[in-house]
């Protein structure tokens, strides 16, 4: 009788033991899935975040030199593959004396054909298209010089 009552012992702590492990598995899933639906919507906030920064250039066609340097420049400190292209030309790996040279070929200049005449606007850019990759993000963004 002595080991009939010590055998229902091991065998319900063996029941307590696996009911215990199974709603550790189950608590663990539970939470896994929980990080997993909070990491996609992280990465969609992140991802409109970056975005952003390239939404303000849509359909513009006032754009100077500065800010497409300036977009240049974001994409490249970023360096999550979005490349600015100015009529076909990469302006993301451009150092220094690349970048003064452009914006001293591209200097906004106001002109007027005569006293009469409306202020016209020289050396601005349009925006030419965008391009996103496979999960939404900005891959290329283009521009095109303006011909005023």
């Amino acid at each position: 009788m002595e080991n009939a009552s010590r055998a229902l012992t091991i065998a319900g702590a063996v029941l307590i033991t696996i009911l215990v492990v199974a709603m550790a598995v189950y608590n663990y899933n539970k939470i896994s899935g929980t990080a997993d639906v909070y990491s996609e919507h992280f990465d969609s906030i992140e991802l409109e975040k970056y975005n952003s920064l390239f939404n303000p250039y849509i359909g513009r066609k006032d754009i100077t030199a500065h800010e497409i340097i300036s977009v240049a420049g974001i994409a490249t400190d970023r360096n999550l593959g979005t490349y600015v292209f100015v009529d076909g030309i990469c302006l993301n790996n451009y150092t220094n004396e690349p970048r003064k040279e452009f914006l001293s070929k591209n200097l906004m200049k106001y002109e007027r054909q005569d006293e009469m005449a409306d202020l016209s606007v020289k050396n601005t850019f349009s925006f030419d298209g965008i391009i996103y990759s496979s999960n939404g993000m900005v891959k290329e963004i283009k521009f095109k010089k303006n011909n005023v």
